[in-house]
């Protein structure tokens, strides 16, 4: 689908999003990434509409909602049409003009591309939470019972051990990913040469595979490669719940991993996608997310600290705009360049 033209979702309902929701019950595939808003539409004849354009990575927390803000007093005869796929990519689709009221992203620097072309607020993020109403943590993830007891970062670097981890120039989460380990290697920045040293180490010795997903990634894992999964603590949960005989470390130093959401300027519904937005933080919002295997920012429901855990925040390092800048620039950013060099 053209995303210049999903603007007549909202007049006429496209056949294809119709004959996909059928072939869904029949076959059950709803695990799949679609970027098309209208594919998780329920299909009903709701008074109003809101297309929401998503990360896949926050695509378990969002379809936990979607349905209780449906059912809910500030939803009423509201029906939400989803779209999920990379969130870098939604971003962009959304630039080209595809039809979005509402964007939630895997990454700030996302968002701050709508802003830049007045697509959303400039001062989108400036509310108590950042406009971020659920997150999660880069953890290691290993099979029950099998190779060696992982505990930090340093661990992933002895012999033999292959460390699965999507590729960054593709996938958002792996920059997360990779983000991790350089806190850890650098001081959290203090040391910026150590931790691109330690990146090159871990990743020319230890990363055999470049998937270009976290999903991807999380496949190849539970497939049987590689010894150790770099993924969200969301992603984890989710797999276990599903039956997979996997563990987690929340390792010493790690990185919260933010789901910015906003309206966006295009919104054809801006009230019905506002109260979609606010309705994120609810209490059944928030347990919705929490029970979907991320950490709701309700302090009532989120996990009580580890002392033993220090979990680092972007904005240490000057936020999304210094971070993808100076580190995954495709052309001159550091930890790209190192990934670039250590693959060849």
């Amino acid at each position: 689908m053209n995303p210049i033209n999903t603007l007549r979702l909202r007049r006429d309902r496209s056949l294809t999003a119709v004959l996909c929701g059928a072939a869904l019950l029949l076959t059950g595939c709803a695990g799949g990434a679609d970027d098309r808003p209208g594919a998780g539409g329920s299909g009903g004849e709701a008074e109003h509409e809101v297309v929401l354009v998503a990360s896949a990575a926050a695509r378990a927390g969002l379809e936990a909602v979607v349905p209780l803000f449906e059912d809910s007093e500030a939803g009423e005869d509201t029906e939400v049409l989803t779209g999920f796929g990379p969130s870098s990519g939604q971003s962009r689709k959304i630039v080209d003009g595809m039809d979005a009221d509402v964007a939630a992203f895997s990454l700030a620097g996302d968002m701050d591309r709508l802003a830049d072309e007045d697509l959303v607020d400039q001062d989108w993020a400036a509310d108590a939470t950042g406009s971020v109403p659920f997150t999660s943590v880069i953890v290691l993830v290993t099979r029950i019972g099998e190779g060696p007891e992982i505990t930090g970062w340093d661990d992933l670097l002895a012999d033999g051990l292959e460390v699965i981890t999507p590729d960054p120039r593709t996938s958002g989460a792996a920059m997360w990913n990779l983000l991790a380990p350089y806190i850890a290697y650098s001081a959290a920045g203090a040391d910026p040469a150590a931790g691109i040293a330690g990146l090159e180490e871990l990743i020319a010795d230890h990363v055999r595979s470049r998937p270009s997903s976290a999903r991807a990634a999380t496949e190849q894992f539970l497939a049987g490669a590689g010894d150790v999964l770099i993924a969200t603590e969301q992603e984890a949960r989710a797999a276990i719940a599903g039956g997979a005989e996997l563990t987690y470390t929340v390792p010493a130093d790690t990185v919260l991993v933010e789901f910015p959401v906003a309206v966006t300027r295009r919104a054809q519904a801006p009230t019905r996608a506002r109260a979609l937005v606010d309705f994120l933080y609810a209490p059944e919002a928030q347990e919705a997310l929490a029970g979907a295997g991320y950490r709701p920012v309700d302090p009532a429901l989120a996990p009580d600290p580890d002392e033993a855990v220090t979990v680092h925040r972007i904005a240490e390092l000057g936020g999304w705009e210094t971070v993808g800048r100076e580190l995954f620039d495709a052309d001159h950013g550091a930890i790209t360049g190192a990934y670039t060099r250590s693959v060849r």
